[in-house]
């Protein structure tokens, strides 16, 4: 049961010590900079929530495609 202690605990662990590592170095100037610029917040987002699974979206498809064309008897 190694994988479940690992995956359970550790995991969750080590990555809240690596966001609030990074959360530590945050200065207000950095909340300034996007209150004054806030383009780059928005394509970020935008990226992250629209254009991210569009395309892994589309890759699957073209994956599942390609496995059935792969797959089928009368490839050769």
């Amino acid at each position: 049961m190694q994988g479940d202690i690992d995956s359970g605990v550790l995991l969750p662990l080590v990555l809240a010590y690596i966001v609030f590592s990074l959360g530590l170095g945050l200065t207000p100037g950095d909340f300034r900079r996007i209150l004054a610029q806030p383009r780059a917040l928005l394509v970020g987002v935008a990226c992250r929530f629209v254009l991210l699974p569009l395309v892994c979206c589309l890759m699957l498809q073209a994956l599942r495609r390609w496995l059935s064309a792969a797959c089928s008897p009368w490839a050769s």
